[in-house]
């Protein structure tokens, strides 16, 4: 896979899921049932694979505004520029000192930035699917027990993408630590920690 293919691919993923999910979830909405919504589709085949088609080229710009969102949310916005800058040029230092390890240790680098990356974008793309879908139905719609079942369903997988990508941020985080001798909590914005304090204080009770 080329450098090209593969990018399209990690932006793509969170947009067609956004996409797909939104798009089945309003199907079972239209049609009521399982078979109403297969006979639907098997009906509209030709027509489907078109819009299809236009929803796979749609899905990457989206996906790659979620992994935007993603990106701004926990390195833009949470951390202090000059003091990030700063750690990643040491980074990239001690790991050309390293000589005999040095490839190794940029690829497990690398590895660990773009699993953070693609798990973020996925989430990001998750949980407005969820928001959106919630308050659709208090305003709109009543539940039924498939529609139910779905949004359940997506509610765990939306937490297990979320500690997933909590895993390999604090794993990104002790690699960092080791290689640079810095830890990224000392580089985050003071109103961030502000509202991480904030939030300790009411996940206690």
């Amino acid at each position: 896979m080329n450098f090209e293919t593969r990018y399209l691919v990690r932006w793509g993923v969170p947009g067609w899921i956004f996409i797909i999910i939104i798009g089945v979830y309003l199907g079972l909405i239209e049609y009521g049932n399982r078979d109403e919504l297969l006979d639907k589709v098997i009906g509209n085949a030709p027509n489907l694979l078109a819009t299809a088609a236009f929803l796979i080229i749609i899905g990457i710009p989206v996906g790659y505004i979620l992994n935007q969102v993603h990106h701004v949310w926990i390195w833009v916005m949470r951390v202090k520029w000059k003091e990030y800058f700063q750690m990643e040029l040491e980074i990239a230092e001690r790991i050309a000192e390293k000589k005999e390890r040095a490839e190794e240790l940029r690829d497990r680098y690398n590895y660990l930035l773009n699993r953070v990356h693609e798990l973020g974008g996925l989430f990001v793309a998750l949980t407005p699917t969820l928001i959106f879908l919630f308050f659709y139905h208090l305003k709109y719609h009543s539940w039924n027990f498939l529609e139910m079942l779905f949004f359940i369903l997506l509610f765990i997988i939306s937490l297990i993408v979320f500690f997933s990508r909590n895993y390999y941020r604090r794993n990104l985080d002790a690699f960092t630590n080791y290689i640079s001798g810095r830890d990224y909590n000392s580089i985050i914005n003071p109103t961030f920690e502000w509202l991480r304090d904030k939030r300790k204080q009411i996940l206690r009770f």
